[in-house]
Order: C-alpha cells, then sequence, then structure tokens
C-alpha cells in the first residue's frame, strides 16, 4: 500500500470512527424525532416537483379544451400541494432545530462537565479561549450542521434525481441537450468550493489569532495604561485585524464567483431548453405544456445541485469539530476517587470506636446511592440536579476529622524535566500552624496545591490524616481544605453569592456571621446595596483587600479542617493588612493552617517554619530557633523582613 493510499485508508477509519460514534453517543437516543425528520424532507421534496406537472396539465389540457373546472380543480391541488410544503416545512425546521440543539445541549454539558473533571496540568496547558471555542465555536458549527446537512442532503438529492426521472420520462432528447451544461456546473462549483474551503480555513485561524490578541489586551488593559501602551496595542492588533480582513475579503470573492458563474452556467440549460425545445414544439414532438414544466424544472436545478456541493464543505467542519470534541473528551483525567475511596467517616471511625456503628452506616448507606453512576451524571441533565445531588457532591454531611498532615518524602515536576519539589518531607500534628518562607519559585505553592490534590505527586505520598490522599475521596478531601490565594478569584454576582459559593444553602444568617469575622461587614454595610451589591466580573469593581476579606469569609463558611493562606495579605496597605490578618487569626483558630508568608506577623506566630529554597526544605524549626542558627533563614529574614521589623 503506497503512502497516499494509508494516508487515504486512515482518513476514511477516522470518519467511519468518527460518525459511528456520534450516532452512537447523541443521534441515536435522539433517533424517533431524528429519523420522521429526515423522511419529511425527502417528502417536501417530493412534493415540489408536482407543481410543474399541474402547470403542464393546466396549459395542454384545460386550457386548450377551454375547461375552466380543470383550471380550478387543479389550481385547489396545486394550493394544498403548497399548503402542505409549508406545513412540513415549519415542522421540520421546528422540530429539526430542536434536535440539533437539544443534542448539542447534551454535548456541551458532557465536555464542560469533562472539563471540570481534568486536573489542574490540563487547565495549565490550555488557554481559557480555546476551550471556550471548543464549547460554543464548534458546537455551534456542530448544531447547524446536524439539522441543515441532512436536510441539504436528503432534500438535494431527492429533487435533482426526481427531477431526472421526470424529464426523461417527458422527454428523453430534450433532456440530454439540456443536461449537457450539467457537468459543467458540477465541476466549477466543486472547484470553487474547495478554494472557500481553504480560503475559511484561514479565516478560523486569524479570527483565532485575533481573539487571542483581543484576551491578552482586554485582560490586561490596566498594564496598558499604565505604560501608556495604547498605541502600541493598537497597532499590533491592527496587524491581526488586517490579516483578518485579508484572509475574509479572499473568501468572499469566491463567494461572489460562485452564485454569478453557477447562474450563468445553469442559464446555458435554460437557453438550450427554450431554443431546442421551441423547435420540438413547432414540429409538434413537444407540447407548449412540457417546455414550461421543462423550464420550471431547470430553473430550480441549480439551487439543489450546488447545495449537494456545498455539503462536502459543511461535512468537512461537521467532522472537525466532532474529532476535536472526542479528543477533548477522551482524556483522561488522572485526578480521580478510586471505588475504595476512603471517606471522611472511615478516618474519624478508626479514631472512635464509639462511632464505628453509627459510621458504618453511612458509608453504606453512600456506597449504595452512588454505585454505578457515572462522575458525569451530576450534571448529565440540568433539569434533574436536586439540592440532593449537589449535597453529596459538596460533601457537606461528612464528618469532621483531625487534619493531620504528612509529606513523605515527595518529589514533583509540572511537566516531568524539571524537578520542583525534591525530597519533601515533614508532619504536620492537627491544628497547628506552619508557615512556608522562601523566595519566589522556591516551591512553596507547589506545596500547598498537593494537599488537595490538584496535582498527583511524582514519587512519595500526601497523607491526610494518616491516609494518602490519593486513596481519598476526591469531593470530601477538598471539602476538608480551604484555600485562600493572593489574587482570589470572585465570580460575578453579589457579595453575598461569593461568600456562600461553596455553601449556597447556607443560611443568610451564617453568612453574615462569617462575614462579620472576616471584616467584610466593614465595607460591605456602607454600600448601597449591602451584600447585594454586584462585585463584577473577577471582583473588578472591589479594591484588592476587599476581595481578600470576602475569601476569607469563603473559606470560613466552609468550615474546613485544613487552611491554606498562600500570601493572603501580601500587595495591601498597613491598615488593610490589620483587617485581613484579624481575620486570619479567626479563621486559622482550630484549624491545621499552612500559610505562605509575606508578613512578618505571620512568621512569628506560627507553630513551625518550613524554609524553602531550590525545591527542598533547608531549614525548619520556630521563629526563635531558626534566628538564633543564623543561616539561611535568618539572613532571609533579614533581607525581606528587616525593613517590616523597623517600621
Amino acid at each position: 500500500m503506497s503512502e497516499d493510499e494509508e494516508k487515504k485508508a486512515v482518513l476514511e477509519f477516522n470518519v467511519s470512527y468518527l460518525i459511528k460514534r456520534f450516532y452512537k453517543e447523541y443521534l441515536r437516543p435522539n433517533l424517533k424525532v431524528y429519523l420522521p425528520i429526515q423522511i419529511g424532507h425527502v417528502i417536501t421534496a417530493i412534493l415540489a416537483l408536482i407543481p410543474p406537472l399541474i402547470l403542464r396539465s393546466i396549459i395542454d389540457d384545460a386550457v386548450l379544451n377551454g375547461d375552466m373546472e380543470a383550471i380550478f380543480n387543479l389550481s385547489l391541488i396545486a394550493l394544498g400541494i403548497f399548503g402542505a410544503i409549508a406545513i412540513g416545512r415549519g415542522l421540520r425546521s421546528y422540530y429539526g432545530h430542536k434536535t440539533a440543539q437539544k443534542i448539542v445541549y447534551d454535548m456541551r454539558n458532557d465536555l464542560y462537565g469533562h472539563f471540570q473533571d481534568l486536573p489542574m496540568k490540563f487547565h495549565d496547558e490550555k488557554k481559557t479561549g480555546e476551550l471556550i471555542a471548543r464549547l460554543i465555536d464548534d458546537l455551534n458549527r456542530l448544531q447547524e450542521f446536524v439539522h441543515h446537512g441532512p436536510e441539504g442532503f436528503f432534500t438535494a438529492t431527492t429533487r435533482i434525481f426526481g427531477t431526472l426521472i421526470i424529464l426523461f420520462t417527458l422527454n428523453i432528447p430534450l433532456t440530454l441537450v439540456v443536461l449537457a451544461f450539467a457537468p459543467l456546473l458540477i465541476i466549477y462549483g466543486w472547484f470553487l468550493m474547495r478554494k472557500m474551503h481553504q480560503a475559511f480555513r484561514e479565516v478560523r485561524s486569524k479570527k483565532a489569532e485575533m481573539t487571542d490578541r483581543l484576551e491578552d489586551n482586554l485582560s490586561g488593559v490596566k498594564i496598558i495604561k499604565a505604560f501608556s501602551n495604547e498605541l502600541f496595542e493598537r497597532g499590533r492588533f491592527a496587524e491581526e485585524n488586517i490579516e483578518h480582513f485579508e484572509a475574509r475579503r479572499i473568501a468572499v470573492k469566491y463567494i461572489s464567483m460562485l452564485g454569478p458563474g453557477a447562474y450563468f452556467l445553469n442559464s446555458l440549460g435554460l437557453v438550450l431548453t427554450l431554443g431546442y425545445g421551441g423547435y420540438l414544439v413547432m414540429e409538434g414532438a413537444l407540447t407548449a405544456g412540457t417546455l414550461a414544466a421543462f423550464y420550471t424544472y431547470l430553473v430550480g436545478f441549480r439551487g439543489p445541485m450546488l447545495r449537494l456541493i456545498r455539503i462536502n464543505e459543511g461535512l468537512s467542519r461537521f467532522l472537525a469539530s466532532v474529532e476535536r470534541f472526542f479528543d477533548h473528551k477522551d482524556i483522561q483525567p488522572d485526578i480521580y476517587s478510586s471505588s475504595e475511596a476512603v471517606t471522611s467517616d472511615e478516618v474519624v471511625s478508626e479514631r472512635s470506636e464509639e462511632k464505628e456503628h453509627k459510621t458504618e452506616k453511612d458509608t453504606d448507606e453512600r456506597s449504595s446511592i452512588l454505585e454505578g453512576e457515572e462522575r458525569l451524571e451530576l450534571i448529565q441533565d440540568l433539569v434533574d440536579v436536586d439540592d440532593e445531588k449537589i449535597e453529596k457532591e459538596r460533601a457537606t454531611d461528612k464528618a469532621t476529622i483531625p487534619g493531620r498532615v504528612t509529606f513523605d518524602h515527595v518529589y514533583f515536576s509540572y511537566n516531568e524535566e524539571d524537578i520542583v519539589l525534591e525530597d519533601v518531607h515533614f508532619d504536620v500534628p492537627p491544628k497547628k500552624s506552619i508557615a512556608l518562607v522562601g523566595p519566589s519559585g522556591s516551591g512553596k505553592t507547589t506545596i500547598v496545591r498537593l494537599i488537595p490534590r490538584l496535582y498527583d505527586v511524582d514519587k512519595g505520598s500526601v497523607k491526610v490524616d494518616g491516609v494518602d490522599v490519593k486513596d481519598w475521596d476526591l469531593k470530601e478531601l477538598r471539602n476538608s481544605v480551604a484555600m485562600v490565594l493572593q489574587d482570589d478569584y470572585l465570580f460575578s454576582g453579589t457579595i453575598k453569592e461569593n461568600i456562600s459559593y461553596g455553601r449556597p444553602e447556607a443560611s443568610e444568617e451564617e453568612v453574615l456571621k462569617m462575614a462579620e469575622k472576616a471584616n467584610v461587614d466593614q465595607f460591605a454595610e456602607e454600600m448601597p446595596n449591602g451584600y447585594e451589591t454586584e462585585v463584577g466580573q473577577r471582583g473588578i469593581k472591589l479594591s484588592g483587600g476587599q476581595r481578600q476579606r470576602i475569601s476569607i469569609a469563603r473559606a470560613l463558611l466552609k468550615d474546613p479542617e485544613i487552611l491554606i493562606l498562600d500570601e493572603a495579605t501580601s500587595s495591601v496597605d498597613s491598615h488593610t493588612e490589620r483587617l485581613i490578618q484579624e481575620a486570619i487569626d479567626r479563621v486559622s483558630e482550630g484549624r491545621t493552617t499552612f500559610t505562605i508568608a509575606h508578613r512578618l506577623s505571620t512568621i512569628v506566630d506560627a507553630d513551625e517554619i518550613l524554609f524553602i529554597e531550590d525545591g527542598k526544605i533547608k531549614e525548619r524549626g520556630t521563629f526563635d530557633e531558626l534566628m538564633d542558627k543564623g543561616e539561611k533563614f535568618s539572613h532571609f529574614y533579614d533581607l525581606q523582613f528587616g525593613e517590616q521589623m523597623g517600621e
């Protein structure tokens, strides 16, 4: 087999595989509605072939015989056919689009749920715009073809073959003459369709580049203004814009050539019909009604032929979208709960024999409920997502765990090449506070990301209460951990909605109580709409300190046993720092706390300090112990925190 033949075989296999899989997973469940729609396409196309024959009968029979009753009856039949076609088109359009939307609805839910299941490594390597394009643009294109692709194919083929059968039945010589233009029309349409396909592929490429530029610029508009780079960025965007413009101009050129050229080639057939057909009428070999029917059929012949050619382009876009969809859906999450995952109830039961019977019962009940369910079932159909299912996912009924955290000779790298953590080993007893100190890029943030299992270690293990995090039920593990980051994310919505994000079922009293503990009340109550104030996208309407306090309240309402504070008081003024630190002190009480230290008070008050450098723990101990040693931590402290000490 030659290389070209191998490529063709692979392509045919991929096309066959994609269509079969799409049919099996998404089309077949909707086949009871989808199949009658396709039959409807064929029926309406057949009905559309009848009116020219009625015209022929009116001219050749009714008009020549002066039979007004026949004219009236034939006109009523034509009216009935046109009415049936209109009703048929309306029904198949509505149900066709509805079914296509339902299929895409299911696919979009599946893919979004799958994105939620995929690990952080996947999201680290993907642009947000690319994932949005897969969910929105690709599936919108797919939706159009799911309805209009089969509609175009069945309608066009029925019209073409039906027309040819009727024409050959009416008059074979005239049919052979007038169809001489058809090969030219096919070749012309096929050639331009290929050019259009290549042009639109370039348009999509340039559009993606322009979208990336827009996403960067609009997200970084503050930096652009701060550096007075508006004109520079306008120039860079203009370059992307002109390339997109040129790509679309070329595509529009081919579109402009297709319609007029096809119209002219089709007109050749019409001219031949009038010329040769007129001659046959004069010779008595053809009736005037038959000539009129011929002309009517040929006027409508160009559209179905071009539509059949155009389907090829639509099919290629459809297959590309389906391929990208399944490529992403087939990415297997490497972080998930195993079938034998440990729950918080089981962890607590090992430490309390008094609760053993109750815990065993609760665990058995949970297993019986969840057994056999797919992870995506919670979001497969939004109508079925009730409070009970949401509660299961959030594990709001989980038992309270002690919160011991152990790193057992952990090695980790993001790309399997550059080692980020090397032989990290420590043990944190429950309700103790740990400060992670070290230069930027030393691995502090990576350490805390491993606790809720946002990433899996390469070697060694991370344990919570003596159980490897890989053996924990993932939902319960993450519901036992809360993180407050340096630039924490707020969702579009109100202050109240963001505080209660982890527990939407929380009462207003609970939300207000946690807001007060996090010092949110000091600014929220001064706003016109109070806790119903919209924060804007990413919390843009609030200051950095206000966003941090909302994040702390959100973590406090979650009531975690393990709390992670990733430089939560950096980049704020002294007054705001004091308010945030007060909130942190309240949140940290009675919890195992990890703090990536940025401020002096956090370091001094920690039960133990780990000094991280080059992915290794170089020193550990209390503040006084490390200062007395006078080594790495002491030197780093003098450089980073000496100024704060002076203040």
